[in-house]
């Protein structure tokens, strides 16, 4: 065993000769053992220079950037400001980083896609609210910066109910009995957390299965319900051809710099979600262009074979940056490390 790898304050990755090497409490963390599946599978697909990285998976995003190792982070919650090297979630290909299950999943889904024209003129939207069982969200400061996520969602909620026949979203998490309004929390915390409904206000509706999300032309992306940060519904929204609706938010992903509003998708929010579907509604032509420029999104960003070439791409940036050939490429100086840093 390399004793770097099992450093407790950091989740090092270490790919050497295309193959990935961790220590096996990195697959401890839920989103892990995905992103090291990831980097298999794109090893095996392009081929990988050696390098190795401290990774961060939290959905507030990267933390603690003054160590020596590299850290590279699948989302930063606040804007590219924040530390780290952007790199893609995992959750492709049943949520498992898996690139081949994804190229099965899309060439699947692309032969079930209905005509643009064909499908149903609504902003669709199904999510859960954070139950929050453990009672975080109770400060202002937690409410505020945490619970964004609830409160993007219940607002979305509330434009379907003002706007039935232009938005279609629908809370559906039953399991936590957490599709009631109040919310478990932050009312009377921050103002208005219940975007105007009245309590007990019914937001809750039925599941979809996907073919029935890929009838809709709009297609909504909320927040992630516990922090407000990117949600890995997104992942999946582009290869429709739909048209893509982000709900406002700050947090940002690695192909993000790709977006632009108006262009690749649009974004959203409480009052503006329901006049968007009511204009493209009457200019066809406009909604049908935005729906493949969110598909172009997906075939040159979001392709498994483009989620392969971006890491790639990064791993050869970070051992050129940082000098790592010097060490990984050169089989007696990495002789001499694996000997001295051996457990």
């Amino acid at each position: 065993m390399i004793k770097i790898l099992k450093d407790p304050n950091r989740n090092i990755l270490l790919v050497l000769n295309n193959r990935v090497y961790v220590h096996r409490e990195f697959y401890e963390r839920s989103k892990h053992p995905g992103h090291a599946v990831m980097v298999r599978e794109a090893c095996q697909l392009l081929g990988c220079p050696n390098v190795i990285y401290d990774f961060a998976s939290e959905t507030t995003g990267g933390s603690g950037c003054d160590q020596r190792t590299l850290k590279l982070a699948i989302n930063k919650e606040v804007g590219y400001e924040q530390c780290g090297v952007l790199v893609p979630n995992s959750y492709f290909g049943g949520g498992h980083g898996n690139l081949t299950m994804w190229a099965s999943e899309v060439k699947g889904q692309d032969s079930k896609l209905e005509p643009f024209s064909k499908r149903k003129g609504k902003a669709m939207y199904r999510g859960s609210l954070h139950p929050d069982p453990d009672n975080v969200f109770s400060s202002e400061r937690m409410c505020s910066e945490v619970a964004y996520g609830n409160y993007a969602r219940i607002s979305a909620f509330a434009s379907s109910l003002d706007h039935p026949d232009e938005v279609d979203a629908k809370c559906v998490d039953g399991k936590h009995h957490a599709c009631k309004l109040p919310p478990p929390s932050c009312v009377g915390i921050v103002n208005d957390f219940n975007s105007g409904l009245k309590a007990k206000a019914k937001i809750d509706g039925k599941y979809l299965k996907d073919e029935e999300y890929r009838n809709h032309k709009y297609l909504l992306n909320l927040p992630g319900a516990a922090s407000g940060s990117y949600s890995k519904n997104l992942n999946h929204l582009w290869r429709t051809g739909s048209v893509v609706m982000q709900w406002v938010h700050p947090f940002v992903e690695w192909y993000h710099p790709a977006l632009e509003h108006g262009v690749t998708h649009l974004d959203v929010a409480r009052y503006s979600v329901a006049d968007y579907v009511k204009q493209l509604e009457k200019d066809p032509e406009t909604a049908e262009r935005l729906g493949s420029e969110a598909r172009r999104i997906h075939d040159t960003l979001l392709c498994p074979r483009c989620l392969a070439a971006f890491l790639k791409e990064t791993f050869e940036a970070v051992n050129k940056h940082l000098g790592q050939s010097l060490v990984l490429d050169d089989g007696k100086r990495l002789a001499e490390l694996l000997r001295e840093h051996a457990d």
